[in-house]
C-alpha cells in the first residue's frame, strides 16, 4: 500500500524522522562533552539541537499521523504504529521537558556561569531515556516497513524479488528477505 502523503511515490515520514532523530542523538553527544569538559557553550548547544529535533518531530508526526489514520491497515501493523506514534510523544514531551529544565539555566555568551550539577545530571538523564526510546520507536517503525510493508507500494513488493541478491556458491548469504536464499530457481542461472 502506498503512502498516502508522498512525493513520487516516496513516502514523506521517513524522511522527515532523520531530522529530529539526528539531532537529538547530537544532543546527546552534546550533553557527553559537556560534562567531559564543563564547558557550558556545549549545555547551550545541546539546548538548540533539542528544539530543533521537536520542531522536526512534530512535523514529521503529523505526517506519520496522516499515514496511520488513512492506510488501510490490518490489525497488527496498526498497533504497532500507534505504540511507534505514543513512544514519539512520550519522547518529544521528554524533550520538551528537558529544554524548559535548561531554560531554566542563565547561560549565555559569557563561558564563565556554571550549570548546577542538578540540572546537568536531570538534563543528561532526560536525554539518555529519550534515546533509548528513540530506539526502541524506530524499531517500531522498521517493524510497519519492513515486516508489514506499510507505505511501500503494491508495485514495489511485486517487482522486489528479481532485484534479491544471491549468495556467492559455498556461502549462505545474508541479504534478502529469504535470509540470503534466492528466490530464482537454480535454473534461471
Amino acid at each position: 500500500m502506498k503512502s498516502s502523503v508522498n512525493i513520487a511515490d516516496h513516502p514523506i515520514h521517513p524522511m522527515l524522522v532523520l531530522l529530529p532523530a539526528g539531532a537529538w542523538v547530537t544532543s546527546f553527544i552534546l550533553d557527553i562533552v559537556f560534562l567531559s569538559t564543563g564547558n557550558v557553550f556545549w549545555f547551550a548547544a545541546s539546548l538548540w539541537t533539542i528544539i530543533i529535533g521537536v520542531a522536526g518531530a512534530l512535523i514529521a508526526a503529523i505526517v506519520g499521523m496522516l499515514d496511520l489514520f488513512t492506510l488501510p491497515l490490518g490489525r497488527e501493523p496498526r498497533r504497532i504504529g500507534i505504540t511507534h506514534m505514543t513512544l514519539n510523544l512520550v519522547i518529544v514531551a521528554l524533550y520538551i521537558v528537558n529544554a524548559i529544565i535548561r531554560f531554566s539555566v542563565p547561560v549565555g555568551p559569557v563561558m564563565g556561569l556554571m550549570v548546577p550539577v542538578s540540572t546537568a545530571v536531570w538534563t543528561f538523564v532526560l536525554n539518555l531515556v529519550s534515546i533509548v526510546l528513540l530506539i526502541f520507536s524506530g524499531w517500531y517503525g522498521g517493524e510497519m516497513v519492513y515486516r508489514y510493508a506499510v507505505a511501500v507500494p503494491g508495485e514495489t513488493i511485486e517487482r522486489a524479488p528479481q532485484y534479491q541478491t544471491r549468495p556467492y556458491p559455498g556461502e549462505p548469504g545474508i541479504s534478502g528477505a529469504l535470509g540470503g536464499q534466492s528466490p530464482l530457481n537454480d535454473d534461471d542461472e
